[in-house]
């Protein structure tokens, strides 16, 4: 006897997910005196500690991390998620009167009763999916009014984040697959693709007209010598807020909270790091040469992307009008990003 299977993801809710620490927390002067308090103290632990010990980079590297993540866990916390629930909780009982009515249809043995039981279970089914609209409806509703309020007092980090959840674009990213279409799982794997990917998208073929570069008048006056803390510092407040952290999992808060402790501390280590020409493991990674495309810093760059990003908005939101109301005669169509692009508008029929 043939059979016909069909497989089903089960989703692992025991999982843990990624945790974010909550550095908004530090905008409270009371909460940033603690954390800066408490940094202060470990760092001065590790100094006090026998410098026989291994004090190599790598060990450098390794309890700066250590200690800035354990002090923001003590004091700021994660961020917790901010997903609402939608339901009503008249519509979740709902749902639990039509589990029930579903319990009899499948233990009643009479078919006289079965089917009028079959019945109810019908007229609760169309009632629970119609105050589940209703109440997707309200939901989304009341997100736009958030995002249009955010976007009022100019917090664009808000509208963007509520945005991608009305989009429903908060997605896993597509899996990584090389040139035969086989899906990679590693992680090594993955990188040596991309790098393999770049490689080939930025080096073309030379130009039939070459470059003619200008002869070099004078030596340029280069500082080969370890960067400063001053240098340090000024990179430290360079540093854009609001960013996801990197490898390292820390945030540009976190050094910014402290900007002399920090200082210090990554100045003795960039000074090793200058001096033995060695740098962390998890810093290296593969590099190749691109040959095609302008330099950095070249205003070009930017220029091209404009005139791209403006052809591709006006094809966009050419076919009727939508935006949210940014002040009196003018609204707030899209959010463009170097790698992402967010249609707005209030009502979800303009979408």
């Amino acid at each position: 006897m043939e059979r016909d299977w069909q497989l089903k993801k089960v989703t692992d809710n025991n999982k843990p997910g990624r945790k974010i620490l909550n550095v908004n927390r530090l905008k409270e002067p009371e909460i940033k005196q603690k954390f800066v308090i408490e940094l202060r103290n470990r760092f001065r632990v590790l100094e006090d500690l026998d410098q026989t010990e291994d004090n190599s980079i790598e060990k450098k590297r390794e309890n700066i991390k250590e200690v800035n993540q354990n002090t923001s866990e003590k004091i700021i916390g994660f961020r917790k998620s901010s997903s609402k629930q939608w339901l009503t909780s008249d519509t979740w009982k709902a749902v639990d009167e039509r589990a029930k009515l579903k319990e009899k249809v499948l233990s009643t043995r009479s078919s006289r009763l079965k089917e009028q039981t079959q019945k109810k279970y019908i007229e609760k089914d169309k009632e629970v999916k119609k105050r589940a609209r209703k109440d997707k409806m309200n939901h989304l509703e009341e997100r736009a009014e958030e995002a249009e309020k955010a976007a009022a007092r100019g917090d664009l980090s808000t509208v963007y984040k509520i945005t991608k959840e009305l989009c429903e674009q908060c997605k896993q990213p597509p899996p990584v697959k090389d040139k035969n279409g086989k899906i990679i799982t590693t992680e090594r794997e993955q990188a040596a693709r991309w790098v393999e990917h770049f490689k080939a998208v930025l080096n073309r073929p030379e130009p039939i007209n070459e470059f003619q570069e200008a002869p070099q008048l004078e030596e340029l006056d280069i500082n080969t010598d370890p960067p400063s803390k001053e240098e340090i510092t000024k990179a430290i407040k360079s540093m854009k807020s609001g960013k996801a952290a990197g490898i390292d999992g820390l945030q540009a808060e976190l050094l910014k909270a402290d900007i002399n402790t920090a200082t210090a501390i990554l100045h003795d280590l960039f000074k090793d790091i200058w001096e033995e020409n060695k740098i962390p493991e998890d810093w290296e990674t593969d590099w190749f040469e691109v040959q095609s495309g302008v330099r950095q810093g070249c205003i070009i760059s930017p220029i091209l992307f404009l005139v791209a990003i403006d052809w591709v908005m006006r094809k966009t939101t050419s076919d009727k009008k939508r935006g949210i109301t940014w002040s009196m005669f003018t609204t707030l169509e899209d959010l463009d990003f170097a790698d992402d692009i967010a249609l707005l508008s209030s009502k979800q029929d303009h979408m």
